[in-house]
């Protein structure tokens, strides 16, 4: 049992902590300790471990959720990238079993650790705000497959990863998360749950993979989402004709497959379901074949 020198509860402990080992909180990295063992507690059972189960972290800081997650499955791999919490993190977890810790900046490291480590079952973090939308949008792209992902991450990317087709927040990151998972809002977070209290509301995001479209990439659906979504006051006729699938298989293919899927030249992106898009894109592959990315 890892025992800590503070009260990872209290913002007040915390910050005495960080004070007498010169450390401070890097606003460039998006921060936040959550600091309430209730939100802590309740996305250690939405992941619902078992022992057998190979489990990522993402922005472990002083590693309060890893404390709580080792034991309960059989290895778990952190990414931190400021280099104290990294220091305290080896001195604290380094000899317990089933712990690995990779340094540096997870948007760059995480595809090799993948490669080099067994895939991970679970995948789950607290995302600093200015990554969030980017890091899961890459996992999605790359076709990383683990069982499910939690998340915490800034309320309005969670609203707009959930949100449906017609609705203010739906847009390319909303058909791009569908495309590969069924996502859903767990929690709300307020700002008082953490440690510096950010200016936002958060939220937990729960993904598990749906693989109703198993078989087309993931990476041409949301090549085919950015498209649509480049401007949002074009058609999906002008939006696609000038997009970069347009460019690569010509323009005249790209719009006789969304026809094909049934969407309607006229229409904006926002009136296009993922249920289309996959059409579309099933299209393509099927004219293109290795030859669509």
């Amino acid at each position: 049992m890892v025992e800590y020198p503070f009260d990872y509860d209290s913002p007040a402990s915390l910050a005495a902590f960080l004070e007498a080992r010169g450390l401070s909180m890097q606003k460039r990295f998006g921060q936040n300790f959550l600091v309430s063992p209730g939100v802590r507690s309740k996305i250690v059972k939405l992941l619902e471990l078992s022992k057998d189960d190979h489990v990522w972290e993402i922005g472990p800081g002083l590693g309060a959720m890893t404390h709580m997650v080792l034991g309960l499955c059989r290895n778990i791999t952190v990414f931190e990238i400021d280099r104290g919490f990294i220091s305290f993190l080896r001195e604290h977890f380094s000899m317990v079993e089933g712990f690995e810790l990779v340094e540096g900046d997870v948007m760059k490291n995480w595809q090799p650790a993948y490669t080099r480590f067994a895939p991970p079952s679970l995948i789950f973090g607290n995302l600093p705000y200015n990554c969030a939308a980017s890091f899961i949008g890459d996992l999605i792209e790359a076709g990383a497959n683990p069982r499910k992902m939690v998340f915490t991450i800034q309320k309005e990317v969670a609203e707009r990863m959930s949100a449906s087709p017609g609705t203010k927040r739906y847009g390319a990151f909303s058909m791009i998360c569908a495309f590969s998972w069924d996502v859903r809002i767990a929690g709300i977070i307020k700002p008082g749950s953490f440690f510096p209290v950010p200016e936002v509301t958060s939220a937990i995001i729960e993904m598990v993979p749906h693989h109703r479209f198993s078989g087309l990439s993931a990476g041409l659906a949301s090549t085919f989402a950015k498209d649509l979504f480049a401007n949002r006051r074009k058609t999906v006729r002008n939006s696609l004709s000038g997009g970069i699938l347009a460019a690569r298989l010509g323009k005249n293919a790209i719009l006789n497959a969304a026809e094909e899927a049934g969407i309607g030249l006229g229409q904006r992106g926002e009136e296009v379901s993922v249920e289309m898009v996959a059409k579309a894109c099933g299209h393509l592959t099927d004219k293109f074949a290795s030859n669509i990315l």
